[in-house]
């Protein structure tokens, strides 16, 4: 490429790379065309947001109060949160997880625990929702959560972490 922008014509016009730049506009200015991004909002954001809005309304608001009561349960007890011990044992072709979380005054239904694992070599990141335990005798609240995956890679790639969960909440955006 790097020579057509420097090979040029009698007039300094470079035909070789105009030529290319004709070609990539044409097969490229679909992808970046407004009426593309205007359809993408809408189905991706605009239509979504709508049909969420209408589920909320229902039955004088009982799931827009709902989910307000669950974001401000967050803001006043996600900094109490604290992970206890995790341990591994590995089986036959799986690992089982068993993670203690300390919730203090949240409620277990307020978040998730998962197992998250980044991204390989152009695969996404492992993501495995961790199953509720029983509760421990202690003043902060503890909980196990426990997880069965497959031993596909080292135990160690895995990181518990906890993310806010409600039904029908956008999570980061109403909840980050």
């Amino acid at each position: 490429m790097i020579p057509a922008f420097y090979d040029r014509d009698p007039h300094g016009i470079p035909k070789a790379w105009v030529a290319c730049m004709r070609l990539s506009i044409s097969e490229l200015t679909p992808n970046f065309s407004a009426n593309r991004m205007v359809r993408e909002y809408v189905e991706s954001l605009y239509l979504p947001a709508a049909g969420a809005y209408q589920e909320r309304i229902v039955d004088g608001a009982r799931q827009a109060v709902l989910l307000c009561q669950w974001r401000e349960s967050l803001q006043a007890h996600w900094q109490h949160l604290r992970f206890g011990q995790v341990e591994v044992k590995e089986g036959k072709g799986h690992y089982t997880f068993k993670v203690t979380v300390y919730l203090g005054d949240l409620d277990p239904g307020a978040i998730q625990v998962q197992l998250y694992a980044d991204p390989l070599s152009g695969a996404g990141a492992q993501v495995y929702p961790m199953i509720l335990g029983e509760q421990i005798s202690d003043p902060m609240r503890g909980f196990s959560y426990r997880a069965r995956i497959p031993a596909q890679r080292p135990a160690s790639d895995y990181t518990a972490r906890v993310i806010p969960a409600f039904n029908g909440a956008r999570v980061p955006i109403e909840a980050n």
